[in-house]
């Protein structure tokens, strides 16, 4: 019975954070003031994969689901990844469009 508590327990848990993630919109984008579409894709992409290269994002060592201790490493992961991304394309003139 102990085992059912648990379970259900990390069910709603599971299900809150999905929905207090959904109401949040913390997306950035950017713009580039000069370049076409053609150059501000290349030069965004160049910066994915320069990010990818610099700060690459941790996986979990079980395929189904990641254990306690990997978690914030998921996460950091996936922070550095994508500040090294912002910094790549605020370097290459684009700039925030909010």
């Amino acid at each position: 019975m102990p085992m059912m508590k648990t379970y259900f327990k990390n069910i709603f848990l599971l299900i809150f954070l999905f929905m207090a993630s959904s109401c949040v919109d913390n997306s950035v984008s950017y713009r580039h003031p000069s370049a076409t579409s053609q150059q501000a894709n290349n030069i965004a992409d160049r910066c994915w994969a320069a990010a990818n290269r610099q700060s690459p994002v941790y996986l979990c060592r079980n395929v189904l689901g990641c254990a306690p201790d990997e978690f914030g490493l998921v996460i950091s992961s996936v922070a550095a990844r994508d500040n090294a991304y912002g910094y790549c394309l605020l370097s290459n003139g684009f700039v925030r469009d909010r």
